[in-house]
């Protein structure tokens, strides 16, 4: 959104447009032969495009460093093979799993700063109840 706000949405379009075409080239070549599992990986690494793509040219105009996403990243893979690992669970069980696996991998990297548990700790703070004494 920042990049199409900055007026420049042919960057956007020939982002879209090669991680499209990608998308494409790769499913009319890899689906025949290995079906609903070279979908979903083909869709994992459009979407790895796309946002490369986007992070680049974020760096390029905003100054954003790229690597503020490797932890989160890193954390978010973790997470995945966690939960790939253990996918004969309910799915709610997954879904526990996955939140406290995610939140330990970031603590454990030491992707949490200052100012994230900052945050954290305003949206889960305890509203109060009215008419109790706080």
């Amino acid at each position: 959104y920042v990049i199409l706000v900055q007026n420049q949405e042919w960057l956007v379009a020939r982002s879209l447009i090669l991680s499209t075409s990608f998308n494409i080239a790769a499913n009319l070549v890899l689906i025949p032969r290995y079906g609903l599992m070279a979908a979903a990986w083909i869709t994992l690494l459009t979407e790895i495009l796309l946002v490369g793509q986007y992070g680049l040219l974020l760096r390029l105009w905003r100054g954003i460093p790229v690597e503020l996403l490797g932890k989160p990243a890193l954390a978010a893979g973790m997470m995945g093979l966690i939960l790939w690992m253990m996918r004969g669970l309910p799915l709610p069980l997954l879904l526990i799993l996955g939140v406290v696996t995610y939140g330990l991998a970031l603590w454990g990297l030491g992707a949490l700063g200052p100012a994230e548990w900052r945050l954290m700790q305003q949206i889960f703070r305890r509203s109060p109840i009215p008419g109790e004494a706080g």
